[in-house]
């Protein structure tokens, strides 16, 4: 539940940021320079209407020396001769996409302007040129400072005689966001709304329905055409193309919800014929759409129909009426359509170049622009509200894909959702030209919410690991949890032979307690209790082996023996008994007493078990062996009792011996010591441990039981509950009654 709690917050700040950033100016930018392309990659090329045909002028035209060279310098008479021919094969509208900036042969021009007005139909393009930046003054009149920069652009008309025969003038410029062109605009509104030459020839090819679309607007917006003609023959008489376009755009502007409106009420339009009806509703979303839009490219260079001056030019009988068929009733765009790169001047980057470097030329793009008014259809992005829904859904789905599954299978099916989504968008834009964001929902957002999930799983997997390891480390030494956290065969391979000092404790009173006490009470009791103790076996190097129940075993293991290692472990022992006398101090009523027992020698530390429980243990006789010396305080009535192994060589620690013991179970006798704490002993006392205690062991292991006896009766009156005491005087009251065996009066034995 955690996991899904942090992939659906995560998924949600995605969401939100993804959002953000699509509706950001660097966001879009991102969007139409790469994932624009990408859709566009994906379609492929697409065939363009036929109402297109664009006539390039050649570099070279076989069988024709006139129309050799650069167009630049084409004599106009050959444009003369042109517009005479596609006039003779009834095309619908003429448009020259070369500016006829200079006068070149007042004849040829006179010839080339004749044949303009005789076909009533050619477009011509003028230049919009950017005048510099002028300071604007304030209104205040003399003295007043600048109020700001005015920027300017100008439009400049081809020359005098072609510019009064032509039908209109229109600039054509393209922008570049930020080297290559995505965009074409059908309105500059930095120039009062000036139709561009694509949204003039498509209104010049469709005059036939002005009257309608008029019909329309008066009963809609009577009010805003009142200067505006009825009929398309009296608004070109008198406003011209350019200026009867702008009246119409500012109608749409000043109405916002004109354009709507109109479409759902002339939807039906199409039955009178769908080419009619489409050509009005594309009128009705020219006038009223964007000002600029998305241009839904065909393909590469060449791939509008595309035929040469000389193909055109070439005598009627030779062309068997193949070029008049390709010409009749369709819009022809003239210009310059270079085939190859190297004398390309009027080429654009666009999403079509081609590897070699050839572009899309002017007049391509003019056509293309112009094909899209035919269909009715440019790229237009996404809704808002599903752009919004697709990014929520994309960075639910990555996140909860990265946070709940395994890093290869997430990204697998992260990988299979982007395919799948790559797939819809491509055939969204195919179908209808929907701009579906790619780069945002499908790259950032899934790449983020994976890095993101990745780095937080990361991190819960490395704080469980942690949290594992100081678990284990409750239970298990920190070399062996390291082992495991590493490597889990050490759990059949990890056993490895050691030396170590073994010191086992027994709590007395724990079964008492255990009887009086609540298991929850005798657990938070035994756990601060084992604190006293542990704390001392670890301050003093040691390590905490195993509990159970009311008895610890710690361990000093090493390499080789170290009497450092042993001192070590009778430091901690004598510690641990004045801890648990702090202990019992703090809980009167429930003290534990607490026996030790030390032994050293070699063990095995092995995982024992069997199939799926396994438990880390020494194993080996030392254990044992201090578990019974332990057990033989008991019998002695002491605390700590060491074996002559653990202290051989030992400095530094007060102990004093108390005799060779046979325990229980055991062949082979060990030499017991007792440790005696760090204090102030009375001379007397000092004397007695020192002196008189070994005399009479010495005169025990002697077999002289009434020396002996007599000599312990004397330590009792000096210490009368001295342990060691009382269990030799009894040990000597049953000899005299009931000797041992030759062989035991240095060996006392234990059975239990």
């Amino acid at each position: 539940m955690k996991r899904l709690g942090k992939a659906f917050l995560t998924g949600l700040l995605l969401a939100i940021a993804g959002t953000c950033f699509v509706y950001t100016p660097y966001g879009q930018r991102v969007e139409e320079e790469f994932g624009l392309s990408l859709l566009f990659k994906l379609r492929g090329p697409r065939q363009p209407p036929e109402k297109a045909v664009i006539v390039n002028i050649d570099s070279i035209s076989p069988g024709n020396p006139e129309l050799s060279g650069s167009f630049g310098k084409l004599p106009r008479t050959v444009h003369a001769a042109l517009v005479d021919r596609l006039t003779q094969y009834g095309a619908a509208v003429i448009a020259f996409d070369i500016y006829f900036a200079e006068t070149a042969n007042r004849d040829q021009d006179t010839t080339f302007a004749e044949a303009i007005r005789r076909a009533g139909n050619v477009i011509l393009v003028e230049d919009l040129r950017h005048a510099p930046a002028m300071p604007a003054t304030g209104p205040t009149g003399r003295g007043a400072g600048p109020a700001g920069n005015v920027e300017m652009e100008i439009l400049v008309p081809p020359i005098q005689p072609l510019a009064d025969a032509a039908f209109a003038l229109v600039p054509f410029p393209l922008p570049k966001i930020p080297i290559r062109v995505n965009q074409s605009w059908r309105f500059k509104e930095s120039c009062g709304d000036m139709p561009t030459l694509p949204a003039a020839v498509f209104q010049a090819a469709t005059l036939s329905h002005y009257d309608r679309l008029h019909a329309l607007l008066r009963q809609k917006v009577p009010d805003n055409i009142y200067d505006l003609p009825a009929s398309a023959e009296e608004a070109m008489a008198t406003l011209g193309l350019v200026e009867t376009m702008r009246k119409i755009r500012r109608v749409f502007l000043r109405n916002e919800k004109l354009r709507e409106e109109l479409l759902a009420e002339n939807r039906s339009a199409r039955v009178s014929g769908p080419s009619a009806g489409q050509d009005l509703l594309t009128l009705i979303n020219m006038y009223g759409g964007e000002s600029r839009v998305v241009i839904d490219f065909y393909g590469p260079p060449a791939t509008c129909t595309t035929l040469s001056y000389h193909d055109v030019l070439s005598p009627p009988e030779d062309t068997h009426d193949s070029i008049a068929e390709k010409i009749r009733n369709k819009v022809v765009f003239v210009g310059a359509a270079r085939m190859h790169w190297s004398n390309q001047k009027d080429g654009f980057y666009t999403v079509y170049s081609r590897p070699d470097g050839l572009d899309l030329s002017g007049v391509e793009l003019a056509a293309t622009v112009f094909a899209n008014l035919v269909e009715n259809r440019s790229v237009h992005p996404l809704s808002a509200g599903k752009t919004i829904g697709l990014i929520g859904f994309c960075a639910l789905a990555a996140c909860l894909l990265s946070f709940l599954l395994s890093p290869p299978l997430a990204a697998a099916l992260l990988l299979a959702g982007i395919g799948v989504y790559l797939f819809g968008a491509s055939a969204v834009f195919s179908q209808s030209g929907t701009w579906t964001p790619l780069i945002t929902p499908i790259v950032l957002v899934p790449a983020s919410g994976f890095l993101i999930a990745t780095f937080i799983n990361y991190l819960a997997t490395h704080r469980e690991r942690r949290n594992i390891h100081t678990a284990l480390g409750f239970y298990l030494p920190g070399s062996v949890v390291e082992e495991l956290t590493h490597d889990l065969s050490f759990i059949t391979t990890g056993d490895r032979k050691m030396y170590s000092v073994c010191v086992m404790t027994d709590a007395q009173h724990y079964t008492t307690l255990s009887e009086r006490m609540e298991p929850e009470e005798l657990s938070i009791h035994m756990k601060a209790y084992y604190q006293y103790l542990f704390r001392e076996v670890k301050r003093n190097g040691g390590m905490v082996c195993n509990v159970i129940g009311d008895s610890m075993l710690a361990l000093w293991p090493s390499a080789e023996p170290e009497t450092s290692l042993c001192r070590k472990a009778c430091q901690a022992s004598l510690q641990m008994v004045e801890a648990v006398e702090r202990f019992n101090g703090k809980y009167p009523g429930r003290s534990l007493p607490t026996r030790i027992g030390i032994h050293a020698g070699y063990l095995l530390m092995d995982n024992i078990g069997a199939e799926d429980h396994f438990e880390y243990a020494p194993v080996g006789d030392i254990v044992n062996t201090a578990s019974r010396i332990e057990g033989l305080n008991k019998h002695l009535g002491t605390r700590i009792l060491a074996s002559e192994e653990t202290l051989r060589g030992v400095a530094g620690i007060r102990y004093r011996e108390i005799g060779t013991f046979l325990l229980g179970g055991k062949t082979r006798p060990v030499g017991i010591y007792e440790l005696l704490a760090e204090k102030e002993y009375s001379a007397e006392w000092n004397r007695l441990y020192k002196e008189v205690f070994p005399e009479a062991v010495w005169l025990f292991r002697q077999g002289l039981w009434h020396k002996a006896l007599a000599v312990f009766d004397h330590c009792l009156t000096v210490h009368a509950e001295d342990g060691p005491t009382r269990f030799y005087k009894q040990l000597c009251e049953s000899y005299l009654v009931t000797p041992p065996a030759a062989d035991r009066q240095e060996i006392i034995r234990v059975d239990k």
